[in-house]
């Protein structure tokens, strides 16, 4: 992957608007079979809500503090960004996280990640942020080797499966229940008025303005789902997988079932001295709650290639200087020593 060609990163500073970007706009590492589209996680006002929390990050860094700390859980710093968006984004709303579905018993069966709203139309979302090597799809692991590509997605299907039976679909929060069981337009008149919940989000105009918009893109939007009329819940609610990451191999590339080749990919290292440095060239280790967006980082924070060779296991970005005096990503490499 070249991350420089992608505009992107070119324009958006902000560490934390830079995460949240990549989670929406990163190609899934694999392919689970039923992947949310990124236009529809984006939305119509997608890109200009980034914008605009780029030049005021305040409500989004507002919300991690709340969120805080995080410690090494990349899983639960991803959740956190995909919150904030399905809370704030014009087009979404948060309907609940981390919902169990327990059995009869009361025996916990798993917890549905995200029930929302995406242009009004209900979900189940799963979100999986991983960063494997190897040379294949059935040996790839990440820097934990316990922790596998076939596992997690054997797992994550499991999770897809959550709400397949009307006993698990009865346990559905009563805010989706109610939607499912309304019509759009009551649905769209509980809920607080564009105007106030701009107001009480950001100062960013282009983002009021995406809300003002709101009731006019929904129903706009009914080729998408016929929201006028009372959908059953087993055919309403849609179940979509976010999965986000890496994949590392010798080459670079990759390949086989289930892998996206179109995915973000880099290199595999046996140890970080096999790396064919410049000696001019500078790298940017990689703290764990770094390692979403491609890096953008001071000088200060880069080390040299005779430093590369003594660096613990991990990922470290390949990083080179732009126009803006910053330090951007062009490559990632793994090293699980």
């Amino acid at each position: 992957m070249n991350y420089a060609l992608d505009a992107i990163w070119w324009r958006l500073s902000h560490p934390a608007v830079r995460d949240l970007a990549s989670l929406l706009t990163a190609p899934p590492l694999w392919h689970s079979g039923c992947e949310l589209p990124i236009p529809r996680l984006l939305g119509s006002q997608g890109f200009r809500f980034l914008l605009s929390l780029d030049d005021a990050p305040a409500p989004l860094t507002q919300w991690l503090e709340q969120e805080a700390p995080f410690g090494h859980r990349l899983g639960h710093y991803a959740e956190s960004l995909l919150a904030f968006w399905l809370a704030h984004a014009p087009h979404c709303q948060l309907i609940a996280r981390n919902h169990p579905v327990r059995s009869e018993s009361g025996q916990t069966l798993g917890a549905a990640d995200f029930l929302c709203l995406l242009d009004s139309a209900p979900y189940h979302l799963e979100l999986t942020c991983k960063y494997y090597g190897g040379t294949a799809p059935d040996d790839f692991q990440g820097l934990n080797p316990a922790d596998t590509l076939l596992g997690k997605a054997a797992k994550l299907q499991q999770q897809c499966r959550l709400f397949h039976t009307p006993q698990a679909r009865a346990q559905l929060p009563a805010p989706l229940q109610g939607y499912l069981k309304t019509s759009a337009a009551s649905f769209c008149e509980a809920k607080t008025s564009a105007a106030s919940f701009c107001e009480a989000k950001t100062s960013a105009a282009s983002f009021c303005e995406a809300k003002t918009s709101e009731a006019s893109t929904r129903e706009t939007n009914t080729d998408k789902t016929n929201y006028r009329q009372t959908p059953n819940i087993s055919q309403a609610l849609n179940t979509a997988t976010i999965i986000r990451g890496i994949g590392f191999t010798p080459n670079g590339i990759l390949n086989g079932s289930p892998l996206n080749p179109l995915g973000w990919s880099g290199l595999l290292l046996p140890q970080w001295a096999d790396y064919p440095a410049q000696a001019t060239q500078r790298f940017y280790p990689l703290p764990r709650l770094a390692y979403l967006a491609p890096a953008r980082v001071p000088f200060e924070q880069t080390i040299s290639a005779a430093e590369l060779a003594h660096q613990a296991p991990g990922l470290i970005a390949v990083v080179e200087q732009r126009p803006d005096g910053m330090w951007h990503e062009t490559q990632r490499l793994m090293c699980r020593g």
